[in-house]
C-alpha cells in the first residue's frame, strides 16, 4: 500500500495510509483521509477522528478498544525516537547504494579515456551506472562529497601545476552541474569557469606536463624519428602552449626541471623499443640552455658525459653478421664488450637472407615458415640475451617474435614476456593477499573506506609493480594469463569475512573491471550482475544496522508488528 492514496469508503477496519516522506509523493496525499494511522511529512501520527466516517459505525466500548490500541502503537513506536521531522527511510538512505571514492591523484590507474579540452590533453573518467561517485578527494584531501548527489564524470587536466579538475554532479533533484576546482596550497577551490579557463590560457602561462618516454601523451609533444648513422632515434618536441618540466621512463623520474625552474626544449632516446640513452635539451627563465645526457646503468638511469652518450649510441649501432645466411650468438659475441654501462645492442641489418639463428649447438630460429625482415639482440654483463625480431611469412603477414634465455635456455615468448623479462629490474612483479591486513607498501597503497558500517579496503598498485596473481590467504583468486595485470582491488569484509571482490585488471590498453563472491568455502568468478546484488544486500543491511534505531533490541519495523500485535491482544 507504499504510497497509494486509501479507499474512498472502508467500512469495520483501521485504515494505514503510509507516504514515503518525498516531496511529490507528500503533494500527492489526500487533505482529508480516515481515523487510522498515517505519516505526515514522514511522521508517523493518528489521524483525527471525523464524524461520520468508520468509527461512527462501531459501539462505544469497540471505538475505546481501537483508540486504545491506535494509542498505545503510538506511543509504544515514538517513545523509541520514531518521530521522524522530515525524513523517512528513503529520505536517509542515499540516492544509490551502491557508491565509492575517487583518488584523482591515481585516476589513471582507473579505466579512464584520453580527450583534449580547452587545447588541452585530459584525462576522463565516467563511472557506470551502479557504481556513482559520492566523493572525490585528491590523495587524502576531500575536493567534493555531497549527500545524495552524484558525480558522474571526473575531468583531469594532464599538467602537474596547477592541478585542474571538472566534476558533472548530478543532484539529488536530477539537475546536471559542472563544477571547476584547483588546487591552491594544499586546499582546493572551487572555481569558475572563466577563471578556470584562464588558468590554461592566460598569456604567459603554459600548461606544465610530464613525458613518460614509454606513454608519450601525443596532444601535447610532437613525435618524429630519424635515423643516424643506421640507429633509429626517437625526437620528442613539445607543442605550444605546453612545458615539459619533469621526463620519466615507465613512471620512474629521469629529469625534472622542478627546482631548476627548467623545461625541456628537445628530448631524444635510443632505441625506440627499450630506450638505454636518453639526451635532453633544456632551457631557464633566462633562456639559458644546457644539455643532459642519461644511460641506464643496470635498469637505473645515471648521468653520463656527452663523450659516454656518443659512445654509447655507437655501441647500439652495432651490426651482427651472418655466415651463409647463419647468424651465430656465440660467435656474435666473442668479440664484442658490453661495456660500462653493463648492456649492450645489436642488430641484425644486412641484406643477406637469415636462414637459420643459432647460439653455438642450440637452434632457435629457422626461416621453414617466415624469412626475417629486422632483428635486435640485447645483451646484458649477467650472461642474459633477448631477441626481438620483425618476420614476415610466405603470405606477405608481418608479426613480431621474442626469443630470450631463460631458467631453460632459449624460449620463445609473448611481447608482454619478453619486456617483463627486459625490464625485470624496472617492473616489480608481485602477488598479494587481499585478506591480510596491510600488505607491502612497495607493492600496494591501501586505503580503508568504511562504508554501511563495514570495512571496504581498496588496493592500488605503485606505478612500477604489476600484481599477477591475487589471494586471499592460502585460496587463490585471480592469477594473469600473461598480457594483464591487476592495478585495483576492493575487498568488502562483512562480520569479519571477507565476503565480496572487485578487480581492475589491464590488459594493453583496456581495464577491465572483475568481480568475485565468497560462497563460504571457495572465492567464485561471477558476472556484473550476481555481484551488484549481493554488494546492495551487504550494504542495505549495513545501512539498517547504522541508521535504522531500535525498540528494546526490536528493529522498527519489528517494533510497529509486536506494537499491533500487543494492541489486538487486548480487545
Amino acid at each position: 500500500m507504499r504510497g497509494n492514496p486509501p479507499p474512498q469508503q472502508q467500512n469495520q477496519e483501521t485504515i494505514i495510509h503510509w507516504t514515503s516522506g518525498r516531496p511529490e509523493n507528500r503533494q500527492k496525499a489526500p487533505k482529508a483521509v480516515h481515523a487510522g494511522v498515517a505519516t505526515q511529512g514522514g511522521r508517523l501520527v493518528i489521524l483525527p477522528h471525523r464524524k461520520g466516517t468508520t468509527f461512527d459505525s462501531l459501539g462505544n466500548q469497540q471505538t475505546s478498544r481501537m483508540k486504545a490500541i491506535l494509542i498505545l502503537c503510538s506511543l509504544f513506536t515514538c517513545a523509541r525516537g520514531f518521530i521522524y521531522e522530515s525524513k523517512t527511510f528513503e529520505d536517509i538512505i542515499p540516492h544509490s547504494i551502491d557508491t565509492f571514492s575517487i583518488d584523482v591523484a591515481r585516476l589513471e590507474s582507473y579505466p579512464v579515456k584520453c580527450g583534449e579540452l580547452y587545447g588541452t590533453p585530459v584525462t576522463v573518467f565516467t563511472p557506470s551506472i551502479e557504481n556513482p561517485i559520492l566523493s572525490v578527494s585528491y590523495n587524502d584531501k576531500i575536493i567534493w562529497k555531497n549527500p545524495g548527489d552524484e558525480c558522474i564524470s571526473i575531468t583531469k587536466t594532464s599538467f602537474t601545476e596547477p592541478v585542474l579538475i571538472i566534476l558533472k554532479i548530478r543532484t539529488i533533484d536530477m539537475i546536471i552541474e559542472t563544477r571547476f576546482y584547483t588546487s591552491f596550497g594544499e586546499d582546493w577551490v572551487n572555481i569558475d569557469e572563466e577563471t578556470f579557463v584562464s588558468f590554461i590560457q592566460q598569456t604567459g602561462i603554459h600548461p606544465h606536463v610530464m613525458l613518460d618516454i614509454r606513454n608519450i601523451n601525443k596532444i601535447a609533444c610532437n613525435i618524429s624519428r630519424t635515423i643516424i648513422e643506421g640507429l633509429e632515434v626517437t625526437t620528442i618536441e613539445p607543442k605550444d602552449k605546453f612545458e615539459i618540466i619533469e621526463l620519466l621512463d615507465a613512471g620512474t623520474l629521469v629529469w625534472t626541471g622542478y627546482h631548476k625552474e627548467r623545461k625541456i626544449l628537445q628530448c631524444s632516446f635510443a632505441p625506440v623499443t627499450f630506450p638505454l640513452f636518453i639526451s635532453v635539451i633544456s632551457e631557464d627563465s633566462d633562456e639559458k640552455v644546457a644539455m643532459d645526457y642519461f644511460a641506464k646503468v643496470s635498469n637505473f638511469w645515471e648521468v653520463i658525459s656527452e663523450s659516454e652518450y656518443n659512445a654509447g649510441l655507437k655501441s647500439l649501432n652495432t651490426s651482427l653478421i651472418a655466415i651463409d645466411g647463419v647468424l651465430d650468438i656465440n660467435d656474435a659475441l666473442r668479440n664484442v664488450s658490453i661495456g660500462p654501462f653493463g648492456h649492450i645492442t645489436l642488430r641484425y641489418n644486412s641484406k643477406e637472407m637469415l636462414i637459420r639463428i643459432v647460439d653455438g649447438e642450440i637452434p632457435i630460429w629457422d626461416n621453414s615458415h617466415e624469412n626475417c625482415l629486422d632483428l635486435i639482440l640485447h645483451c646484458r654483463s649477467n650472461g642474459a640475451m633477448f631477441i626481438q625480431m620483425t618476420v614476415v611469412n610466405h603470405e606477405g603477414r608481418r608479426a613480431m617474435n621474442f626469443y630470450y634465455t631463460g631458467d631453460y635456455g632459449w624460449q620463445s615468448v609473448d611481447r608482454e614476456g619478453f619486456y617483463r623479462a627486459l625490464e625485470a629490474k624496472i617492473i616489480t612483479y608481485a602477488s598479494i593477499d587481499v585478506c591480510s591486513s596491510y600488505p607491502p607498501e612497495e607493492i600496494v597503497e591501501t586505503i580503508d573506506a568504511h562504508e554501511f558500517g563495514y570495512p571496504n579496503i581498496i588496493y592500488n598498485s605503485q606505478p612500477n609493480v604489476r600484481i599477477t596473481s591475487v589471494f586471499c590467504g592460502s585460496k587463490p583468486i585471480w592469477s594473469s594469463f600473461g598480457n594483464d595485470y591487476c592495478v585495483s582491488a576492493s575487498i568488502i569484509d562483512k562480520d569479519g569475512e571477507s565476503a565480496l571482490l572487485e578487480l581492475f585488471i589491464k590488459n594493453q590498453d583496456v581495464t577491465i573491471r572483475n568481480f568475485h563472491i565468497n560462497n563460504g568455502r571457495d572465492w567464485i568468478h561471477v558476472s556484473e550482475i550476481p555481484f551488484l546484488s549481493k554488494l546492495r544486500l551487504i550494504k542495505r543491511t549495513g545501512f539498517m544496522e547504522k541508521y535504522i534505531p531500535t525498540v528494546s533490541g526490536f528493529k522498527f519495523p519489528t517494533a510497529l508488528i509486536v506494537s499491533f500485535t500487543l494492541g489486538f491482544l487486548m480487545l
